[in-house]
């Protein structure tokens, strides 16, 4: 090898180097932030507990005369994003997951 060429190499080897430290030519390199910190799930709605969902449950079950069904009880529950009234057959499935929550 002349040492023409083993100067070209030298800066090449330098320039990779650089580029692959954390310095390179972008400077340091940053992790991307998290969607949702520290969340064991990931991003997006937060699931029903029990606990929010007798909560819930219950200012229906208060909020409609009897007698109770659950299409009554479905047009006062107070989903998790705040809106009211939600479909019946949805409410089922959570009283079959997290218990009724009648008093």
């Amino acid at each position: 090898m002349n040492e023409e060429t083993e100067i070209i190499l030298d800066d090449l080897r330098h320039e990779w180097t650089n580029i692959l430290d954390d310095e390179g030519p972008g400077g340091p390199v940053e992790e991307p932030p998290k969607a949702v910190p520290d969340s064991p799930r990931g991003p997006g709605r937060r699931p029903w507990t029990d606990d929010v969902f007798r909560e819930h449950g219950l200012e229906a079950w208060h909020a409609t005369k009897p007698p109770r069904t659950f299409p009554m009880v479905a047009a006062n529950f107070r989903q998790l994003n705040g809106a009211l009234d939600t479909d019946h057959e949805h409410l089922r499935k959570l009283y079959r997951k997290h218990g009724s929550p009648r008093p």
